[in-house]
């Protein structure tokens, strides 16, 4: 995580502030290996799905046999997902970031503009990899899929202030404007059929079985706003 701030009064009527934040993440974790669940994307990549397989085994069915081999319910096995070579693994990356600007006209007049900036990277990768769980079952094939996604957000606002004193008067006045603008694009791909569980990159999987999909999302916003107030002895406004 790297964090930055500035606020500085760079002159006796302009102020500047600076704030940048970014944070880079890596994690893994164990998932289910390859079998029923290795094509559904939605619990393949996920290890809530070991917990599940544990609370669901059979107490009848032991984990693990004396010889090595796991036992089996017919989905697959929490124990021989942890013991196998099958993994999800996630890396992330946000860049947060707003510059701030404020300049003093006059006394009774001031703008002020602010600046916003928001990117988040995100990668994943998911190998369910092919197990044997005894000299009679063998799940497989192993199974690949990666995930990109990118979103941008900027976001630009300024706003122009007046506040007099006229004796028992006093009158103040805003004026702005908003916009907004977002981006996002998200790219998924996957093989099958792997030689083996230490080659965990696309190319090495069965082009016939690849798949791939993708999509972007994009809008903005803008707005206009105002306002305008009298008072009268600081008592009666309007």
């Amino acid at each position: 995580t790297l964090t930055f701030n500035v606020d500085q009064k760079v002159s006796k009527n302009l102020n500047l502030g600076i704030n940048i934040i970014g944070i880079k993440g890596h994690s893994t974790e164990p998932v289910p290996t390859a079998g029923p669940f290795g094509a559904n994307a939605s619990v393949a990549s996920t290890v809530r799905m070991l917990y599940q397989m544990a609370n669901l085994l059979s107490p009848t069915i032991p984990g693990r046999y004396p010889d090595g081999s796991y036992g089996y319910d017919g989905f697959n096995s929490a124990l021989a997902a942890i013991d196998s070579k099958s993994f999800h693994s996630q890396d992330k990356h946000d860049l947060i970031g707003s510059v701030n600007l404020g300049w003093d006209i006059t006394r009774s007049l001031k703008i002020s503009g602010k600046a916003g900036y928001v990117y988040n990277q995100g990668y994943s990768k998911t190998f369910n990899a092919t197990f044997k769980y005894n000299e009679n079952l063998t799940q497989g094939p192993a199974w690949l899929r990666e995930d990109i996604s990118n979103y941008t957000s900027v976001t630009l606002q300024s706003l122009l202030e007046y506040n007099k004193k006229f004796g028992d008067h006093t009158v103040y006045g805003l004026a702005g404007v908003s916009q907004q603008s977002d981006q996002s694009t998200r790219h998924n791909m996957s093989r099958s059929d792997f030689p083996s569980n230490e080659t965990t990159v696309l190319n090495a999987g069965s082009a016939a079985t690849m798949q791939n999909g993708g999509n972007i999302e994009e809008w903005g916003l803008r707005s206009y706003f105002g306002r305008l107030q009298y008072s009268f002895k600081d008592k009666y406004l309007f």
